[in-house]
């Protein structure tokens, strides 16, 4: 059923889709794109229980200030965590330079090249 619905709705996605069996499906343009979406999602999840946590120390009950607090915490525990864990846009140039140099694939156009799934990193 997803496959029709992907070949009805996603241009070359017989080209382009994966056929690697999945029991959890995440749909991204670019493979690099959809690890940095998963990595918030889990940063997310990560958030919430370190602030869940935070807020039982502290004696915040629930209500307003219950959740003020709780906000103020998990976008202080998003930003650290973000910042740490994500490349920065240098970092990102070398590592596929690295790559490149070891004889790595773009994924889709096979060439031994500076790009990611067909596209340039100015993308």
């Amino acid at each position: 059923a997803l496959e029709r619905i992907l070949a009805s709705n996603v241009p070359n996605a017989r080209k382009v889709a994966c056929v690697v069996p999945t029991d959890r499906l995440l749909v991204c343009s670019v493979s690099n794109w959809g690890g940095y979406a998963l990595a918030a999602a889990l940063t997310l999840v990560a958030a919430d229980s370190a602030t869940l946590r935070e807020a039982q120390v502290a004696g915040v009950g629930v209500g307003t200030q219950h959740e003020d607090w709780v906000l103020t915490h998990r976008r202080r525990i998003l930003e650290e965590t973000w910042a740490a864990m994500m490349p920065s846009e240098d970092t990102e140039i070398e590592l596929l330079r690295q790559m490149v140099d070891a004889g790595a694939r773009d994924g889709l156009s096979k060439l031994n090249e500076m790009t990611v799934d067909g596209l340039p990193l100015e993308a």
